[in-house]
């Protein structure tokens, strides 16, 4: 029973591209196919490759042939002295992660607390800053006062220029020939048909 294969450099594992996901996927359905759990799509396309590739036919023939010694190897029992072995061991790691900082369960992979905890420390450095900052009063002379209404005043006169150009182009221009004339034109035309004439 051979435990890496290397039939083909170009196709398998010392070839620096098999590592693509390709040939990965391929490689994986060659197996699963052999060893009877692929469906029945993947089966059908790795028999087809099988007969048209040597190495795809070499390569399923090595994993079919395992997979058959595997499957008629005798299934032993596990002795109980493993089995002592293993339930003390998870029993001894039990009591050790129960005697844990705060700090080691925070990093633990306990995502809830580690959020929690997180978020308390953003909330608690935000509201630091806020109460402890100083409000700073911002203090202006006279003179930039009356500067700043200066440019107030102006920019609502340039607006309301705009404002009475565009009320009397819509007022003189548009209204009465864009949009006066068509209505008048339609209801001219739907009172000739009304009206028969």
């Amino acid at each position: 029973m051979k435990k890496h294969i290397n039939i083909n450099e170009k196709y398998f594992r010392n070839d620096p591209e098999h590592f693509s996901s390709e040939n990965f996927d391929r490689e994986e359905k060659i197996i699963s196919a052999a060893y009877g759990s692929a469906d029945l799509f993947d089966k059908i396309k790795i028999c087809i490759d099988s007969l048209f590739n040597s190495e795809v036919r070499a390569v399923y023939k090595e994993y079919k042939e395992t997979a058959a010694a595997v499957k008629s190897l005798p299934k032993v029992e596990c002795p109980d002295e493993v089995i002592l072995k293993v339930h003390k061991s998870i029993e001894q790691l039990k009591s050790i992660t129960a005697k844990h900082s705060i700090t080691e369960r925070l990093f633990s992979g306990k995502p809830a607390f580690a959020s929690l905890a997180a978020l308390a420390a953003v909330i608690g450095i935000i509201g630091f800053l806020i109460f402890r900052s100083p409000v700073i009063e911002q203090t202006y002379s006279q003179q930039e006062i009356e500067t700043a209404e200066k440019q107030l005043r102006y920019s609502f006169e340039r607006i309301g220029l705009v404002f009475k150009k565009t009320r009397s182009v819509i007022e003189e221009e548009v209204l009465p020939k864009q949009v006066g004339q068509p209505i008048l034109k339609s209801i001219n035309k739907l009172n000739d048909l009304l009206l028969g004439g």
